[in-house]
């Protein structure tokens, strides 16, 4: 059930935390479950009122810049492409080339990032809605250094506090949006046979 506090939240609270904040989740995303034990993840944090912070604002989306100039932290979340090299020129592992298996890893490490962070009162919203070639060189990221997202973290307050007048009327509408997921029945499907269709 705590998983279920879990929100993309738009109401960060401009303050700075200590990283330390932060130190579980990442342990828990270390262990995640890794194919041939890779590990492809890379997380490549920012505090606020770092200037690289400011620089990550200023990738954004318009929008986006809106309300996570706001947060105590930015990750940027990215993949490391494995390139083919001798160990690997003669295996199969679909490792031995970047592709969408590696994202996938990636993507098993937020979830338990995330499930971890429900624990920790925080609040984190990813996002695609940034200029990925200005934050690979802003930050020099070698060509084997994919950003795929970047997540802002921090403590949620009201939409009522006066931070939040910057908000045009798209950003208030989203507010009012109510968070829902698919029921059980939708998405897994029991006792599986020829006419089923998975829709």
């Amino acid at each position: 059930n705590q998983f279920k506090n879990r929100k993309s939240t738009y109401c960060f609270n401009p303050v700075e935390l200590s990283k330390d904040v932060l130190i579980s989740s990442f342990e828990a995303a270390r262990w995640s479950p890794s194919p041939f034990n890779f590990q492809p993840w890379r997380f490549i944090v920012f505090k606020r009122g770092e200037t690289l912070f400011s620089k990550l604002i200023s990738s954004m989306a318009t929008r986006n810049k809106i309300w996570a100039k706001n947060a105590s932290f930015l990750v940027v979340i990215c993949s490391k492409k494995l390139k083919r090299d001798s160990r690997l020129s003669t295996t199969k592992s679909p490792y031995s080339k970047y592709d969408d298996v590696v994202e996938y890893s990636v993507g098993m490490s937020i979830g338990l990032f995330l499930a971890e962070l429900s624990f920790t009162g925080l609040q984190a919203h990813q996002m695609r809605g940034f200029d990925r070639e200005a934050v690979s060189q802003d930050l020099s990221l070698s060509e084997e250094i994919y950003p795929l997202v970047i997540m802002a973290i921090g403590q949620e307050i009201s939409v009522d506090s006066e931070i939040f007048n910057d908000f045009d009327s798209v950003m208030k509408n989203r507010l009012d949006v109510v968070r829902v997921r698919k029921p059980i029945h939708d998405i897994v499907y029991w006792d599986y046979n020829e006419n089923t269709q998975v829709k």
